[in-house]
């Protein structure tokens, strides 16, 4: 159970101690303390049954969960979904986080639901997303701006999270061409060497490079 990793990103997108910088060098000193074959299995977890759940950790806002799933989808490991999570569960340590499954459709989060749906088939369509190289391109200081590429011999993604209350800009350093928004299906072009992004507050965009 990969716990570096979980409160590396509870501490960024949940608890919000500590900038993009910070989340950055939690991430790389964790890289470097393992050999790629481990961190690419490690067991990223963002609750369990040992803790309080996500979204009562997030104070049961959804958009900082949902952000924190979508790092833990597109990061290396092997993502792990808390039972109940996917459907809006909430609850704190222990006994809160062990309540019984809520079977009631008409009791689920169903927009949560199909958030975590997307997110396994983003995961399961695109290999660089598992098992492809990681690399941050930009961390901001003292805010929440982040970016970093996964890349394998088939595909070049870019993800890029606002982890801020505000609408952001971000621009990364990019090859000319154009770009997929996996998430959307909308399109954007390189230009001058740089991909320039606007997110809402929460915001995040997951791209790919278009093959020429």
């Amino acid at each position: 159970m990969n716990y570096p990793f979980t409160n590396a990103v509870l501490d960024f997108f949940i608890n919000r101690t500590v900038d993009a910088e910070q989340f950055s060098f939690m991430l790389g000193k964790q890289l470097a303390g393992y050999p790629r074959q481990a961190s690419d299995v490690a067991f990223n977890l963002l609750d369990s049954h040992d803790t309080a759940r996500l979204l009562t950790q997030a104070k049961g806002d959804k958009r900082l969960m949902k952000l924190a799933a979508l790092f833990q989808f597109t990061y290396s490991g092997t993502p792990c979904i808390y039972y109940g999570d996917e459907i809006g569960m909430d609850g704190g340590h222990d006994p809160g986080c062990r309540k019984c499954m809520e079977w009631d459709e008409n009791k689920q989060d169903k927009d949560l639901f199909t958030f975590y749906q997307k997110l396994i088939r983003l995961r399961k369509g695109h290999t660089a997303l598992r098992t492809g190289f990681f690399q941050l391109l930009t961390a901001e200081h003292n805010g929440g701006k982040l970016a970093y590429l996964r890349e394998d011999d088939h595909e070049r993604i870019i993800v890029l999270v606002n982890n801020d209350k505000v609408s952001q800009s971000i621009t990364v350093p990019a090859e000319e061409r154009e770009w997929t928004h996996l998430w959307t299906g909308e399109t954007v072009r390189t230009k001058k060497g740089e991909l320039s992004v606007n997110l809402p507050a929460y915001g995040f965009a997951i791209l790919k490079a278009v093959q020429d």
